[in-house]
């Protein structure tokens, strides 16, 4: 709060004083201006299209695992199942033999061929393999695995998820859109001081030059008025009519500065809570997941679609059934059900997905549209159908039922919709026992984060500043900073 004497010291160079003036005072509003929404395009922004391609690869990798283990178990039971089949019936050739009967073995006790032996090769994960394959530029889905998928738009879809390449467009808006957000590191070397001095670009001085022009011009104009009015010799404001008190300027300017921290540290306050929200977000994505591979697992007690206890003892009408007959019966059905929870597995993984990109959407796509530069507009069927900027798109979660489907929902209440089949899915192996309660009501409560961190983040970009109090800023730092050269 110095006073300001720019006209009478400075004289024909007041135009520096009043160039770092605009920048400090200006500087620091628009830095205000740029962060109080988090989710836009303009940096510092953050990176939605960034935090769903982490999720969509930390999940994948996650599923990845834990099919594999699962199928190693799965392997290992069935390699148990088979021996004890095997040895049961030599037992039971042995006491035929020594009782003088010839053997007579049932269909039931001879090995069952889809039970992997000793020397069975490992099954190929189509579902997971394949995405990894496809993440990496490997390729898709051959035909023969598409073959073992069941006949099924979701679990399709499921087995597709980011297998096609992106088109050319989608690409390169893509690339333009990541370098035009990379900024770079200002404080990186011992020369940062003197070499970021000259630093222009993701600065705050392209967004001032209007401002830095117009405080040079009216310093020259204070200055030729000074001359002309009162003379060039005088060194107080008492000596012309035209300059005003360093005095009254000098409080103005503490005024504007406590207008203008309270102004940024407002904003500061919504970038942070956007990050922190933003987290939470990923954070309960990442853990429904780990809950979908933790609980949805095989070797429960299965139950029909009652409720009730299903049962696996051995079929009374029929007589010649033996235990064998049983035990195989019952490895198949197991087999059967660990397939269903593998599917759903991947259904729920990419209905994951599915909600962060219309999470995505809402706080970004929805209200600023795609970035400048990008010949696509933003409509509703663009971000259903193209989503260029998505990683993943929506083009390659969706099936075309689905596209159609939330084209006729609401878009703030889609991610409702998304979780509201995540939800079905777990009840539904809740009722069967393939799930724990426990389980089921951890992915219930995940579930119920990722809607309560949306509901803060949308709260965030929604809330904003009064425009009554950012009206009186900007007339107060107009008035303050080009009246600087008349002092």
């Amino acid at each position: 709060s110095a006073p300001f004497v720019f006209t009478t010291t400075f004289h024909w160079i007041a135009f520096v004083p009043s160039v770092i003036v605009a920048i400090g005072f200006y500087g620091v509003n628009e830095m205000g201006k740029v962060i109080q929404d988090p989710f836009d395009w303009r940096q510092p922004c953050h990176d939605l299209s960034g935090m769903g391609r982490r999720a969509f690869e930390e999940n994948l990798a996650l599923h990845e695992h834990a099919e594999k283990r699962d199928f190693d178990l799965r392997r290992d039971e069935l390699r148990k199942t088979r021996r004890a089949v095997a040895r049961r019936s030599r037992e039971k050739r042995g006491r035929d033999s020594r009782g003088g009967r010839d053997s007579e073995t049932s269909d039931y006790e001879k090995a069952d061929p889809s039970v992997p032996g000793d020397d069975d090769t490992d099954h190929d994960p189509v579902s997971l393999r394949t995405l990894r394959a496809a993440l990496e530029g490997k390729g898709g889905i051959s035909e023969a695995s598409k073959k073992e998928a069941k006949d099924d738009g979701l679990t399709e879809k499921s087995l597709n998820i980011s297998v096609h390449a992106p088109s050319a467009l989608s690409a390169t808006l893509v690339s333009d859109a990541s370098n035009a957000r990379a900024v770079p590191d200002l404080s990186a070397g011992p020369w940062a001081f003197l070499t970021t001095l000259f630093k222009v670009k993701h600065t705050v001085l392209p967004r001032v030059f209007p401002q830095v022009v117009f405080a040079i011009i009216s310093s020259l104009c204070a200055q030729t008025l000074k001359i002309y009015w009162c003379g060039a010799n005088i060194v107080s404001h008492s000596q012309c009519s035209i300059a005003f008190s360093e005095t009254a300027h000098a409080v103005a300017g503490g005024v504007i500065g406590f207008m203008l921290v309270f102004r940024t540290s407002i904003s500061y306050y919504r970038f942070y809570e956007g990050k922190k929200y933003l987290g939470h977000l990923h954070d309960s994505l990442r853990n429904a997941n780990v809950a979908f591979c933790a609980f949805l697992r095989s070797g429960g007690t299965r139950r029909n679609a009652d409720g009730t206890k299903r049962k696996e003892s051995r079929d009374s009408r029929d007589g010649a059934k033996s235990k064998t007959c049983v035990e195989t019966e019952t490895a198949a059905a197991a087999t059967a059900t660990d397939e269903t929870l593998n599917e759903d597995r991947i259904e729920l993984r990419r209905l994951s997905n599915v909600l962060f990109a219309f999470v995505r959407q809402s706080l970004r796509e929805r209200r600023h549209g795609y970035p400048l530069g990008c010949t696509l507009q933003a409509t509703d069927d663009s971000l259903i159908n193209d989503d260029v900027y998505g990683a993943p798109t929506l083009n390659a979660l969706l099936t075309a039922d689905e596209k159609n489907e939330f084209t006729q929902v609401d878009p703030p209440n889609r991610a409702n919709v998304v979780v509201w089949r995540m939800q079905t899915i777990v009840e539904r192996h809740r009722r069967l026992g393939n799930v724990c309660e426990r389980g089921a009501f951890d992915i219930y409560h995940d579930l119920e984060a990722t809607l309560e961190a949306h509901k803060h983040m949308e709260r965030i970009v929604n809330t904003k500043m009064p425009f009554q109090y950012l009206h009186a800023v900007n007339f107060l730092l107009f008035v303050f900073v080009f009246s600087a050269p008349f002092v």
